[in-house]
């Protein structure tokens, strides 16, 4: 600390110095207690900007900071650079693990605005081989009580929620993905992989909830290569394979071959 505040009582005791500032004790070389146990006290830490500063609320059992949060954790044998985890003790209400906002407040007409982002970065010099693995985003929804309704259970949900006006927009997208690999790959490489690796079979692969209407259930675009000239050979396979797309209750089905 800068030092001692006037009318502070401040005294020695053991070799170590100290002050209480009502309920706040500051001890040199020892710890900064705040209150005791079930019974605590503010402690806040401005900063050099107007309206930042770092606060524990007592009352709400809350750390509020407002300003620019870092961490870098370089580490060689912690199992996490950052983790939270959180019980919540009701049967009903809802529950947030983490809830993050990041809110435009004013107009903007260009730069990029992301509410959240992450990197997994493979750095130069840095091989990964074997049987290593690298996940930019990992989403577990990890069942070891039991569900027994009819809500939504899902590893990962994509909205958007927009009230307000889209006037010219190019795309409105609930899940974006996008591959931007350059390099060769040797090996299968997909825009999507999903897997069913569970012990129980899956009713649909895919579950589409149209609405009203779903103007074309697939676009592809650039993808001229694929369309070729029909020929009488087209729908005469010597091996095929019937997938099954279920529209309101009635199975139709596509007939995938080939001629080897």
């Amino acid at each position: 600390m800068g030092g001692y505040a006037s009318g502070s009582n401040y005294s020695e005791q053991g070799g170590k110095k100290w002050v209480v500032e009502g309920e706040l004790v500051f001890q040199n070389g020892g710890a900064m207690v705040g209150g005791v146990d079930a019974d605590g006290a503010d402690l806040k830490f401005y900063g050099e900007t107007t309206g930042k500063y770092m606060r524990w609320n007592h009352a709400s059992d809350t750390l509020d900071v407002h300003g620019l949060q870092k961490f870098h954790a370089h580490l060689t044998t912690q199992s996490y650079g950052l983790q939270t985890r959180t019980e919540y003790n009701a049967a009903t209400g809802d529950f947030f693990g983490a809830d993050m906002e990041s809110h435009q407040a004013v107009s903007r007409s260009a730069g990029g605005f992301r509410g959240q982002s992450m990197c997994a970065r493979n750095v130069a010099g840095s091989t990964f081989s074997g049987s290593a693995n690298m996940v930019a985003g990992h989403f577990l929804l990890d069942n070891d009580g039991v569900f027994n309704g009819t809500g939504l259970h899902a590893a990962l949900v994509a909205k958007v929620d927009a009230g307000g006006t889209f006037t010219n927009v190019g795309h409105l997208a609930s899940l974006w993905v996008d591959s931007l690999q350059e390099g060769t790959v040797t090996g299968s490489h997909e825009l999507i992989y999903a897997t069913n690796n569970g012990a129980s079979v899956m009713d649909q692969f895919i579950y589409l909830y149209g609405g009203d209407k779903i103007a074309s259930l697939i676009e592809l675009n650039t993808c001229g290569t694929m369309v070729g000239a029909k020929v009488d050979a087209d729908i005469a396979f010597a091996h095929y394979k019937k997938i099954a797309i279920t529209i309101d209750g009635v199975a139709y089905w596509l007939v995938a071959g080939t001629d080897a």
